[in-house]
């Protein structure tokens, strides 16, 4: 993710690994804008499911019910 808050004097991208990172740059302006907002969140989301992809169908709605561990 290329983070925002440095442009224009650099570019910097950010990586991450779990949803929670992605929230997170929510919250401290690393992304700005709807579009990009929203393809940063669809991306958490797709971490949380990949990191999930082992589990039992109980254990993978889990963390989908506690949406307050990203906020």
């Amino acid at each position: 993710m290329l983070n925002q808050r440095v442009l224009p004097a650099r570019f910097e991208y950010l990586t991450f690994s779990s949803a929670i990172k992605p929230a997170k740059g929510h919250r401290s302006m690393v992304v700005r804008g709807a579009s990009v907002i929203g393809c940063d969140a669809a991306y958490g989301v797709a971490l949380e499911a990949q990191s999930l992809r082992d589990t039992t169908p109980r254990e993978f709605a889990g963390p989908w019910e506690k949406p307050s561990r990203y906020c």
